[in-house]
């Protein structure tokens, strides 16, 4: 007899603001072989003023506790950054996970490379109290594979990649163009981010 699906719970932001995670679940939703659960947390179209995301976010925590114990999810997946704003509001919702016996899988989207240099250092106990209890971990770099080993993480670490949309690739003539640009004299580089220090555009000059 064939074992049952997981019942998954992929926790994001509202899939109709533009961004990285947004785009990545609106192309991938098609594409899943199961019918996970989804929960929307975060910034809401809209939504400005201190109070109202203090109110938001407490509302997310309820909503997220109230799913866990409604829906009897076996696996709950996170989207955070790794970033000052993000590591103890999103860790907040590893923990209630964990209270309610569920595995957990994160997938890191973001890497402040500084403040990953703080929790390193005097500060591991911050990733450790909220985050290296998790079952699992997924990356978009290798480099940061190697940084969740160096600070203890024993459990399977995945490295992903990122998509694009079908249509962008439709009429690309991929093997073609990719010889040609090898053999051209001048390089062309897309640079499909926000030119943020985060987002890794001094790491791509530096290249």
């Amino acid at each position: 007899m064939k074992a049952p699906s997981p019942k998954v719970l992929i926790l994001h932001p509202d899939l109709n603001l533009l961004g990285g995670i947004e785009s990545y679940y609106r192309k991938m939703d098609a594409y899943f072989t199961i019918d996970p659960g989804h929960l929307v947390i975060g910034k809401r179209p809209g939504e400005a003023g201190r109070m109202v995301m203090v109110q938001r976010l407490l509302g997310d925590y309820w909503q997220f506790f109230r799913r866990l114990k409604r829906d009897q999810y076996d696996l709950v997946l996170l989207n955070p950054s790794l970033s000052r704003k993000a590591i103890i509001r999103e860790g907040f919702f590893l923990r209630l996970a964990r209270l309610r016996g569920k595995k957990t899988v994160v997938f890191f989207r973001g890497w402040e490379q500084d403040f990953a240099a703080e929790l390193a250092g005097r500060r591991r106990w911050l990733f450790d109290r909220l985050f290296k209890d998790a079952d699992a971990f997924i990356v978009l770099a290798e480099a940061f594979r190697r940084t969740l080993r160096e600070w203890g993480c024993s459990q399977p670490i995945h490295r992903e990649v990122t998509v694009a949309e079908d249509q962008l690739m439709d009429r690309l003539d991929f093997p073609g163009t990719l010889e040609a640009r090898l053999n051209d004299s001048v390089w062309r580089i897309i640079f499909p981010s926000r030119i943020l220090k985060s987002k890794g555009v001094y790491e791509l000059v530096d290249a």
